[in-house]
């Protein structure tokens, strides 16, 4: 059954076969629009798309929109994600309440209530609710969620079933290695296809932008370039993450890209030490929050350095997560390679024995020494690495017959082997602290659960022929088209355009697109976008972006963008956000980015930089930024506030916290704490703040996101005011400083309307602290690192006492002698 009147006039009539079903509130245009037999379209908004037989298509959308998108997941190009040119629906693939764009569909794949963008997915994929931006999957990829994953490539039998944000390379390449003693480097002597089993845990964040800026021409660094407009990323580098086949993430463990080098081919990878790539049967994340740089098989990490990192860790107390994942393996292999999943542990360990003698080679460590003779520090931690690997491979811990482990016993909560007594006399509490995967990934998630706004089935529209109320005001050069309900109080202007929706009481402007989504006393401001989204007494600015959204009592600015799981209730913003996760009862007066579905932001002020200059109050959006799984969680009485700042992912942050600008924020932040310009809080308390620490220790942040994205968020000739905005942060600074120090000389009570009062961890600092960061500032300030001049074309340094350097992607002021 085919009903014409969901065929728009480009379709060629004879690229849909007569056996397919077309009805409903479907809409199909685009002259290469095809659609085989069997297949089922209801309620769906195609244009240009080829779906394939038997494929069925429910009230989705799937419409290209300007050229496909290619990304470069590392600095080489390696791995390179691109959209699909023409989308083509699988065979016998079912979707259901998605918007896809740009997108293509592998075959039997099933794909429900989600977003996705750009996205190739491969055959036999299962995706029920995830935000999906520029991804390209092989097959047998299953994503749960609701969760994110963004500009990734994802190799087969990936499975992701947590909430996280989760970016960077999902590899199937397991690569054999051997140390080379004449030139001191590791060799890849072959690779092995794995499927990519890795296990990641509750709000895993997979953090690919560390705020490091791109390559400089003779690695210097001298201005920001001319003035291009809002959301111009001219300077910021992304650094790849690889998560190798058979690793394990721990929940809430950020895992940080760090080199900024391109790897042409494996061996380059694995020679940089700097380099994040977690290598098969290694884990991060246990008993921390962060992980970077190369990490061994067997290997937990915890960040650098031997006391945050254990050689041998997952084969020596984690048994179990060892047998698990071979068993998976096992299951997962095609028949005639399932014996490789009796030997891959035995390989794992081979390849960590090499990397420990590269490391050896490193640090000048003689391994034939006892480990009682080595040195405290790298020394021993290689010495007791090398020990431990060599007696798992010699003693045969590790043999498995047809995926089940040969000599292994589980006794209770405890895996038991005859040779285990060759481990426990190097590791003695092995296995006492025994851990299994249970108790690794058993944690409770205290953000409230993401939902799409608009689920399959959930849109009672009326099928092709739209519905107008008589009291509605429709322009007549306004597309109204199927599945649509125009209720009473309608006003929709000419040029907007409207399909498969149902709206009451809503103003929609020029210009405007409303797809597939439900909206109750709503303005849609011209040239706004709204899709499979819900807004309920709300208005949304010009030039916007709704996808997936739930919108509800709120005022967004022009230049929004609201995507997947956003959910945004009571909020007003005045100037352009990119809003992800939860937003409610917040006010927002500057530009701000939180693109990856920060975990929970209620009752916050987003506040606007503030100084005097010239004489002159001067007010400039400087741009803030909060992280994937961030919590923000300010209460009526106590907001939290916040100036342009960096909210690390997975950060808390207690109401009543002040945040001043260019301060950096990891851990937790407490109620009773607020902090000067460019401080860095990683947590614990206001004994561990950095005073002024960013601005010497997190320069290339400053530049990459409160320098350049503000430069290119304000107005042409807001720009010299942009100039001065470190320098009067790094003043204000000073002043606060000076103030407290003032009151403790004096015994008086602090006035408490003070311009000062805010940065309350002031009165929590030590003599010492206050006096190490007054003399920060000042030799900042002395050394003329953050003079800037806009000149009319272009914002530059100025100075003539020094200049920035650029190596790796870090920044150091250089003074001129």
């Amino acid at each position: 059954m085919i009903d014409e009147s969901c065929l728009a006039p480009d379709i060629n009539k004879n690229n849909i076969h007569p056996d397919a079903e077309i009805y409903g509130a479907s809409y199909l245009s685009g002259e290469k629009t095809v659609v085989a037999a069997g297949a089922v379209i209801k309620d769906s908004r195609l244009h240009n798309v080829l779906v394939n037989a038997n494929a069925s298509i429910i009230d989705s959308i799937i419409i290209p929109e300007g050229e496909a998108r290619t990304h470069k997941c590392d600095a080489a190009g390696r791995w390179v994600v691109t959209g699909a040119e023409l989308p083509e629906i699988g065979a016998a693939t079912c979707i259901e309440g998605s918007t896809l764009v740009n997108t293509s569909v592998g075959e039997s794949c099933v794909i429900k209530n989600t977003y996705t963008r750009d996205v190739r997915l491969g055959p036999e994929n299962s995706i029920q609710d995830a935000k999906i931006v520029i991804t390209n999957t092989d097959a047998k990829v299953t994503v749960t969620g609701p969760t994110e994953i963004s500009e990734s490539w994802l190799g087969s039998h990936t499975t992701i079933d947590e909430r996280g944000y989760l970016e960077g390379v999902f590899s199937n390449t397991f690569r054999q290695l051997e140390f080379d003693e004449t030139t001191g480097k590791l060799k890849v002597t072959g690779t092995i296809k794995l499927p990519h089993l890795s296990r990641y845990g509750v709000n895993t964040i997979n953090s690919t932008n560390s705020g490091k800026i791109l390559p400089q021409p003779e690695h210097k660094f001298t201005g920001f370039g001319p003035h291009q407009g809002l959301w111009t990323i001219t300077l910021l580098n992304h650094e790849q993450v690889e998560l190798g086949p058979c690793c394990w993430v721990a929940p809430w463990t950020k895992v940080i890209g760090q080199s900024a080098l391109p790897h042409p081919d494996d061996e380059s990878l694995v020679n940089d030490r700097q380099f994040t790539y977690l290598m098969p049967f290694s884990i991060a994340g246990v008993g921390a929050d962060s992980t970077n740089a190369l990490v061994m098989p067997g290997e937990l990490t915890l960040g650098y350095g031997p006391k945050k990192r254990h050689g041998a860790w997952v084969f020596t107390y984690a048994p179990d997560l060892v047998i698990r994942m071979v068993a998976k393996l096992y299951t997962a292999l095609t028949p005639e390679r399932k014996a490789l999943a009796d030997t891959i542990v035995n390989e794992a360990i081979k390849a960590a024995i090499e990397i420990t003698k590269s490391m050896a080679c490193e640090h000048q460590v003689d391994l034939s020494l006892a480990l009682e003779q080595q040195p405290r520090g790298w020394p021993q931690w290689i010495g007791k690495t090398y020990l431990l690997l060599k007696a798992h491979l010699e003693n045969n811990l590790w043999e498995f017959k047809d995926g089940k482990p040969v000599g292994w016993k589980l006794e209770g909560t405890c895996w038991t082997h005859p040779n285990f007594d060759k481990i426990t006399a190097i590791q003695p509490d092995a296995l006492e602290k025994q851990i299994s995967e249970e108790e690794i990934f058993a944690t409770d998630d205290p953000i409230p659960p993401a939902n799409v706004a608009l689920p399959s089935g959930e849109l009672h529209g009326t099928g092709d022929q739209p519905e107008i109320s008589p009291e509605a005001k429709v322009s007549p050069h306004a597309w109204i088209g199927p599945g649509c309900v125009i209720g009473a109080g309608c006003k929709i202007a000419a040029g907007a355009e409207i399909w498969n929706s149902v709206l009451s009481g809503c103003l929609v402007e020029p210009g405007a697109c409303v797809w597939r989504s439900a909206l109750k006393n709503a303005k849609i401001c011209a040239k706004a976008t709204v899709r499979s989204s819900k807004m309920n007494n709300s208005s949304l600015g010009d030039k916007s972006l709704l996808e997936c959204a739930e919108i509800n009592d709120s005022e967004l600015s022009h230049q929004t963008t609201a995507s997947a799981f956003a959910n945004i209730k009571e909020t007003r913003t005045s100037c352009p956000t990119i809003l992800g996760g939860a937003f409610h009862h917040t006010e927002c007066d500057t530009v701000m980015m939180s693109m990856h579905m920060a975990g929970w932001c209620k009752h916050v002020k987003i506040l606007p930089t503030t100084f005097e200059h010239e004489g002159k109050q001067v007010t400039i959006p400087a741009i803030p930024m909060i992280g994937g799984g961030a919590q923000l969680n300010g209460t009526v009485e106590n907001p939290v506030e916040m100036e342009c700042s960096f909210i690390a992912s997975n950060a808390i942050v207690e109401g009543g916290a002040y945040i001043g600008f260019g301060s950096f924020v990891i851990g937790n932040l407490n109620a009773d704490e607020g902090l000067l310009p460019f401080t860095i809080s990683p947590g614990g308390g206001p004994t561990s703040h950095q005073l002024g620490g960013v601005l010497v220790s997190m320069s290339n942040i400053i530049i990459t996101h409160f320098i350049s994205w503000t430069y290119q968020a304000v107005a042409v000739e807001d720009a010299p005011a942009v100039a001065q905005m470190v320098i009067e942060a790094i003043k204000t600074g000073i002043a606060a400083i000076n103030w407290e120090l003032s009151i403790r000389a004096s015994g008086e009570a602090p006035a408490a309307d003070s311009l000062y009062s805010k940065y309350k961890s002031l009165a929590q600092y030590s003599e010492a602290q206050l006096n190490s960061g007054l003399a920060l500032y000042r030799k900042v300030l002395q050394q003329g690192a953050w003079e800037l001049n806009f000149n009319g074309q272009e914002l530059v340094f100025s100075s003539r006492k020094g200049y920035w350097t650029e190596d790796q992607g870090k920044t150091m002021w250089k003074v001129t002698k």
